[in-house]
């Protein structure tokens, strides 16, 4: 007789993981998009409240909010992690 799988163990039925890495990106990005779409007080919101460099890892619920999709920012404003 087979053994149910284990809910604990990697790949189980009942386990989830989502794997995610930290990028920054700088805020003139963001704040263009929010321009772009007529979202004038969320820009400069958004500018007067965040760093030049925005870790989309820590913000990324904001970023849904704003929908935003990090992973669509333009690759020349990726800035490395040890930067």
């Amino acid at each position: 007789m087979p053994r149910p799988e284990a809910p604990d163990r990697v790949g189980g039925a009942n386990q989830v993981r989502k794997v995610m890495t930290a990028t920054h990106v700088r805020r003139a990005e963001i704040v263009s998009i929010l321009r772009s779409r007529g979202k004038f007080a969320r820009a400069d919101w958004f500018e007067r409240e965040f760093p030049d460099i925005v870790d989309t890892g820590k913000n990324s619920s904001l970023l849904t909010t704003l929908e935003i999709d990090a992973d669509a920012l333009s690759s020349t404003d990726r800035i490395p992690q040890d930067a």
